[in-house]
């Protein structure tokens, strides 16, 4: 392919986001700006605090905990957007607003033990011995996964790596969300919602590197579970089946995995049920009447009556916990507006008595709400494109109204990608996920359920089909309209809506309840395929080749064993651990309770154990703590660290995707693509719009304009504009771009000028030790 790009004058690059640029234009001093989206960052969570400890809704704890955690993230996204477009993120301490956050809702609306709910006793009343056996594969997952995400490096996996921990890095250096190109890897990410990127900026902030943010997600994975048991209990299941129903969810393999990656799949599932469970409350709390609902039923004694102020406060809870997840990753365009037009349909029935003219008010006062954590990233590319949605092409009957990169013809030529005709693959993904030992007992639910429909429902009844429905829905929409279907992790939130059904038909079969947490223990402490199939072997129920059913156990039973029969330090921690945490939940008061107190040193002691257990690991092995186990690169890792360890430096790379790694353990060097022709501060929609209109498309999924053009001296100067210092250039995989690789070896053309350049580039690694993978080059002044 070959275009041609308008030359742009020479000019410094100032780089600024393109909200900042329009709000510069402001008669406004630079300090005030800053010190004021500072203070607005401290203001927000002080009245986000007193706002959600009113007496009504905080009687009860469960809901009261919900509200706490669903506002403190609200807090976090909107205050960083605001913070970050305003180039103030950093001068504000990270963990400043939190802890005003937990002293205002402590100090000024403290709730009396009177006016405390019956229904608002602790989560650990009233919990069954099977329940507390479900609890136990979820603590023993925790302990499985969680040292080696946290005191290990970023595992080489998915897309944590390549750009959800690097924008955070990155953005918190800088501390404004700015333009990121990575050209080497998933290069539509820049343009993406990222409100997940910022939780894990803000993690940055607490340690100024990426020990937090690697195991980010793990508490919007607790948040999850604690979101599914309110749920279930909401919906008239008891605690202890909510808490069974909410194991098997946490524990499927691919939502397990992922959580203590850092990607975004299990924020996105804690705030869509977030979203879920708080309409849930608000929709049982309000009056009703027959013109209201259609059973004529009152909501149960439970799930009290509210006031109009109240119920209109959980309804925004919703819709912003909506938008958090619409403005999380890219698939939320087609899971989160579904649910948002079902939620203006009921509103709208619900307020039928009023006037015809209200009603374009009301259906715009709840998308307004709910588009407002995502419409940051909507602006900011609308300033930069002129398309909210970008890359994606927005068309309407054949006329393009905002272009983008390419249509969906192209998108099946990504290795992602499988034929929507292939059904056997799609049920295989859904066996993988679920387990077809645990699949099972989610569809007798189902099927009891389906019978149920005979008989008149009340609200709760009606709500538990609603979701049970959504369910299905949301598998259907991931194999109809999402091509990348091999990503089974897009449809993970929507298996939480069945755990109602799954928690209701426990309680009426106390055989079912026992089939439950059998099939869970069984999916947690054995492979997959077991008794069918040994670990590494396809079981019988394999239906296509292109998805793998040899599943892993998270808690591998004979290995849990042996380990501790060799009096392994990690094994004895993770037993220790789960006792302790178990004991705990029974005997709750442990200020006043000799076995409380007892179970809950045990527990901190086996989990000192574990990380105790673990670093052990990392430092006989020698490996994994600081760099990943992966052989392509790990050489020239340790290589570049010996070379920046006594001064940071600054780095532009080429041909890896993996950027992140050479930031540093403690991101001290800064790390950046450079341009190769003469547009040094293009980003891949300059380029792109630039070209003419008939001649803007790509043909393959990765689009690579930038790599186009290459000039030597354009590059030459774009580095010395950035104070570039070492370059570190990989061999590049064509499946990341056409453009990318240039020589014999696979090496992008920053390799070839180097080695042509030796005045002006040294190489301090790779040619000498016969490195096919990496080479450094110093840039000599």
């Amino acid at each position: 392919m070959s275009f041609t790009y308008p030359k742009r004058p020479t000019e410094v690059h100032v780089s600024m986001t393109p909200l900042t640029a329009t709000i510069a234009q402001i008669p406004m001093s630079p300090a005030i700006a800053r010190y004021g989206s500072a203070l607005l960052w401290l203001l927000a969570w002080v009245i986000a605090a007193v706002w959600t400890r009113r007496s009504r809704w905080s009687t009860d704890r469960w809901l009261d905990l919900a509200l706490s955690l669903q506002t403190a993230s609200v807090c976090v996204v909107i205050t960083a957007q605001v913070t970050g477009a305003f180039e103030a993120m950093r001068w504000t301490l990270p963990w400043l607003p939190p802890l005003l956050f937990a002293i205002v809702k402590h100090r000024w609306a403290k709730v009396s033990p009177g006016e405390l709910t019956t229904a608002s006793d602790p989560p650990g009343s009233g919990v069954s011995w099977l329940a507390l056996l479900a609890v136990s594969t979820v603590i023993l997952t925790f302990g499985r996964l969680f040292p080696a995400s946290l005191l290990g490096a970023v595992k080489v996996v998915s897309d944590a790596p390549i750009y959800h921990l690097y924008f955070a890095a990155k953005w918190w250096l800088a501390g404004s969300i700015s333009w990121i190109p990575i050209p080497f890897g998933e290069n539509a990410a820049p343009y993406f919602p990222a409100n997940g990127d910022l939780w894990f900026t803000y993690l940055v902030g607490w340690t100024n590197d990426l020990t937090l943010a690697k195991v980010g997600q793990v508490p919007f994975w607790f948040f999850a579970g604690y979101l599914i048991v309110c749920l279930c209990r909401t919906l008239g299941a008891s605690v202890s089946s909510g808490i069974i129903a909410a194991s098997i969810w946490m524990t499927l393999s691919p939502l397990a995995l992922f959580t203590f990656e850092a990607n975004v799949d299990t924020i996105f599932a804690a705030w869509f049920l977030a979203s879920v469970y708080f309409y849930v409350e608000y929709d049982l709390r309000r009056p009703r009447d027959t013109a209201s609902d259609e059973s004529g039923s009152q909501a149960s004694s439970v799930v009290p009556i509210d006031t109009p102020a109240i119920g209109c406060f959980l309804l925004v809870q919703s819709l912003l916990a909506a938008g958090l997840a619409w403005g999380t990753k890219a698939p939320g365009l087609v899971f989160v507006p579904p649910w948002v037009a079902y939620v203006t349909i009921r509103e709208l029935r619900q307020r039928r008595a009023g006037a015809v003219r209200s009603i374009p008010l009301q259906i715009s006062a709840i998308w307004a709400v709910t588009v407002l954590p995502v419409a940051f990233w909507w602006v900011r590319n609308v300033l930069a494109t002129g398309n909210p949605l970008y890359p994606l092409p927005v068309e309407f009957g054949g006329i393009t109204l905002a272009e983008g990169w390419y249509g969906p013809d192209v998108m099946r030529l990504s290795p992602y990608y499988i034929p929507f005709q292939e059904w056997r693959a799609g049920a295989d993904q859904l066996l993988a996920v679920t387990d077809p030992r645990v699949l099972p007992v989610v569809l007798i639910a189902m099927i009891w359920w389906g019978g149920r429909f005979m008989k008149p429902l009340s609200a709760r009844d009606r709500w538990t089909g609603v979701l049970a429905i959504a369910g299905l829905c949301t598998i259907a929409a991931f194999w109809f309209l999402i091509p990348y279907r091999t990503q089974q992790r897009f449809f993970l939130h929507g298996l939480a809506l069945f755990a109602p059904v799954t928690a209701l038909c426990m309680d009426r079969f106390r055989a079912y309840k026992a089939l439950g947490v059998t099939s869970l223990c069984l999916h947690a402490f054995t492979t997959q395929g077991w008794p069918f199939a040994t670990m590494g072997n396809e079981p019988p129920w394999d239906f296509s080749p292109s998805i793998p059913n040899a599943v892993p156990a998270l808690v591998p039973f004979a290995d849990v064993l042996a380990r501790l029969l060799m009096v392994d330090t990690k094994t004895i921690g993770l037993l220790l651990l789960t006792f302790g945490c178990i004991v705990c939940w029974r005997f709750r008061a442990v200020a006043k309770n000799r076995a409380g107190f007892f179970a809950s040193a045990l527990a901190v002691t086996g989990f000192a154990l574990l990380l105790i257990g673990e670093q052990r690991g990392f430092e006989r092995s020698g490996r994994g703590q600081r760099f990943p186990v992966f052989p392509d690169y790990e050489r020239a890792w340790n290589a570049f660290e010996s070379i920046t360890k006594s001064s940071p430096k600054r780095v532009a790379y080429s041909g890896t995707n993996l950027a992140i790694y050479l930031m540093g353990p403690n991101l001290a060097n800064w790390v950046e693509y450079v341009n190769v022709n003469d547009h040094g501060d293009f980003m891949p929609h300059d380029y792109h719009l630039a070209l003419p209109p008939d001649n803007r498309r790509w043909t393959d999924p990765r689009p690579t304009w930038e790599r186009l053009e290459t000039d030597y001296d354009a590059w030459l100067k774009n580095l010395r504009s950035k104070g570039i210092e070492l370059v570190v250039v990989a061999r590049a995989n064509p499946n990341e771009g056409q453009a990318n690789p240039h020589d014999r070896q696979g090496f992008p053309i920053e390799r070839s000028w180097m080695d042509a350049h030796p005045q002006q580039f040294r190489p301090v690694y790779g040619a000498r030790e016969n490195d096919r993978e990496m080479r450094i080059y110093e840039v000599l002044k």
